[in-house]
């Protein structure tokens, strides 16, 4: 195994909290049900902690198959079938990476640049990605832990700028929505962590305790998200959870000393972190699809894939209604489920079942 191709724990997970703090700075609450308010802190808490519960046969998973990962592990107990997950695991990651372009270009030209063409900011990133990718793993993940840096320093920066701003009494109280909005917002929830998924296909390649740093992750997560909604709610109310983009709104009107425009500073970082997203997204499908064609065809893989994240990405940026289209939802929701529990869980008794005929022909 190349060195550039090996990172720790650590690095993994700072790669992963990148991506997964990403989506809830780009993400607008306008296409929620319960729109704002103390419900939608704690039901995404709640999503998140469901998520992490429903790991949990990954996790076994890899700790019984350590140095595996999914595909090994299925390619152990038919050839077949880890050539089906690693299908199954790449086109999920395909779709994340297309529907991450698409909510960053339409969170770029619709707050930052409405003049600008969605196709040239997708083939920017993309191009970016791949050239990233042709580094490798390992200098991905030192670039992101520079990111990790940035990014919480605009964050924090935010968050404390606009402490005399808060006002507790303008969110929403909790018990505001319908049991179906509780629902749809959980499910939702639910399925915005599909980062878990890349840990499957990584693990080969992780240096350390997987198990441990997990829960570390997940605990970052839970933070920083709930952080993340609640400074908007707390500065601009009603006001705020109407807004797409609530947060980036929020960094418009911090002001820190004789620093006016933080959120120009914070738009910096993000771009940056959007870079992080899409490459680490672009190389675990590079990962995946060389199980199936094999490494001769890498870079072939990966010139398609970059074609297709770009060209499909932006058809699903041009409107809130194609960003977050209640069937794409859906599909999200699915598809994460079956990526984070039923395929490991399969894959799991698998190795349960293998063990008992080995026994017996003993």
């Amino acid at each position: 195994m190349a060195s550039k191709n090996c990172i720790t724990a650590g690095q993994m997970y700072v790669l992963l909290f990148i991506s997964r703090i990403m989506l809830e700075l780009t993400y607008s609450l306008e296409t929620d049900p319960l729109q704002g308010g103390w419900d939608y802190i704690l039901i995404t808490a709640a999503g998140i902690i469901l998520t992490a519960i429903a790991a949990l046969p990954l996790l076994w998973l890899l700790k019984r198959r350590q140095g595996m990962g999914i595909i090994g592990s299925a390619e152990y107990e038919y050839r077949w079938l880890g050539i089906s997950i690693a299908a199954i695991y790449g086109i999920f990651f395909v779709y994340q990476a297309i529907r991450s372009v698409g909510r960053f270009d339409f969170f770029v030209t619709t707050i930052l640049s409405p003049n600008s063409s969605y196709l040239t900011f997708s083939i920017l990133i993309v191009l970016a990605a791949v050239y990233a990718v042709f580094m490798g793993l390992e200098g991905l993940a030192r670039t992101a832990g520079i990111v990790l840096v940035l990014m919480t320093v605009s964050i924090l920066t935010v968050t404390l700028a606009l402490i005399p701003q808060y006002d507790l009494y303008a969110i929403r109280p909790p018990i505001s929505g319908t049991p179906e909005d509780y629902m749809q917002s959980l499910f939702t929830a639910f399925s915005w962590t599909p980062e878990i998924a890349a840990i499957a296909i990584l693990a080969p390649k992780v240096k350390g305790r997987l198990n441990k740093g997990f829960f570390i992750w997940m605990g970052a997560i839970l933070l920083t998200v709930s952080l993340i909604i609640f400074v908007p709610l707390a500065v601009m109310g009603e006001f705020g959870a109407n807004k797409m983009f609530p947060f980036y709104i929020a960094s418009t009107i911090a002001r820190l000393g004789s620093i006016e425009r933080i959120d120009a500073l914070m738009v910096g970082f993000w771009v940056t972190g959007m870079f992080v997203k899409i490459s680490m997204y672009m190389m675990l499908v590079t990962m995946c699809f060389e199980k199936i064609f094999g490494k001769k065809h890498r870079t072939a893989i990966i010139i398609i894939t970059a074609i297709i994240i770009a060209g499909v990405g932006m058809l699903f940026s041009s409107t809130i209604k194609s960003v977050y289209a209640p069937q794409l939802q859906i599909i999200e929701q699915i598809s994460t489920i079956a990526v984070i529990l039923v395929l490991p869980a399969i894959v799991l008794l698998g190795t349960f079942k293998k063990k008992r005929n080995v026994k017996k022909h003993e």
